[in-house]
């Protein structure tokens, strides 16, 4: 699974460590580096994931469609990465 395959890899080892080194500053705010994830990732610091709990509305509801707008995008990417290098 990909959970899985993320936590063995270099990538999912160093990532914790790459999330509070590589931050970004937008305006005022420190904004550090943050994995879109499915239900199958375990919640951390630095894995963003939907709310488990359905159904809810307001700001969970917006942060729900904001993170699963983010998944839609990064699997497209991986599928034409796909398409590309069978």
């Amino acid at each position: 699974h990909d959970a899985a395959i993320f936590r063995e890899s270099i990538f999912g080892r160093q990532f914790p460590r790459l999330y509070a080194e590589h931050a970004i500053t937008i305006g005022s705010v420190r904004v550090p580096l943050y994995v879109v994830a499915d239900s199958a990732y375990p919640l951390s610091p630095w894995c963003i994931k939907r709310f488990v709990a359905a159904p809810h509305t307001g700001p969970t509801a917006l942060f729900d469609e904001a993170v699963q707008r983010a998944r839609i995008v990064v699997e497209m990417a991986f599928s034409r990465f796909k398409g590309r290098w069978q």
